[in-house]
C-alpha cells in the first residue's frame, strides 16, 4: 500500500510536468525581403499569438535610402486592423541588433513592413520577426 501511493505520487508529478510543458508557446518566426522594385514589403502574419516579439535585419549596402523596419500587430481577439508597434531605420549598409516591440496587455498576431524613407524604391533589405 505504501508503494501505491509513492508510486501514484510520482505518476502524478511526472503528468503535472508534461501537462506544464504543452502549454510552452514555440515562437514563430517570419521572414521578409524587400527588392529594387518594391516600395514596401510585409512578412505574413505570425500563427502564434503573443504579448511582444522582436526583429532585426540589413539594410543593404547597394540600396539608396534608409529602410524603415516596422513591427505591427494585430488584435487577435478583438479582430481589429493592424497598428505600428515599434521600428527601426538603419541607413544603407547596416546589419541592425535584434530590436524588442513594446509588451502589449492582451494577445497580438505580428508582422514586419520594410518601407524606404519616403515614396522611393530601389532599395534591399531583409528582415524577420520572432514572437517571444
Amino acid at each position: 500500500m505504501k508503494h501505491t501511493k509513492k508510486y501514484a505520487a510520482i505518476f502524478c508529478s511526472v503528468l503535472l510536468i508534461l501537462m506544464i510543458a504543452s502549454f510552452t508557446v514555440v515562437a514563430e518566426s517570419r521572414p521578409v525581403d524587400l527588392n529594387q522594385n518594391q516600395y514596401t514589403a510585409y512578412s505574413l502574419w505570425t500563427n502564434t499569438i503573443s504579448h511582444q516579439s522582436k526583429y532585426s535585419g540589413v539594410n543593404s549596402s547597394s540600396s539608396n535610402h534608409y529602410v524603415y523596419f516596422t513591427a505591427q500587430y494585430y488584435d487577435a481577439v478583438a479582430k481589429q486592423g493592424f497598428d505600428d508597434n515599434d521600428y527601426y531605420a538603419p541607413n544603407n549598409g547596416i546589419n541592425f541588433p535584434t530590436q524588442y516591440t513594446t509588451k502589449r496587455a492582451g494577445v497580438y498576431q505580428w508582422r514586419l513592413q520594410l518601407n524606404p524613407t519616403g515614396p522611393f524604391a530601389g532599395c534591399t533589405a531583409s528582415g524577420t520577426i520572432t514572437t517571444i
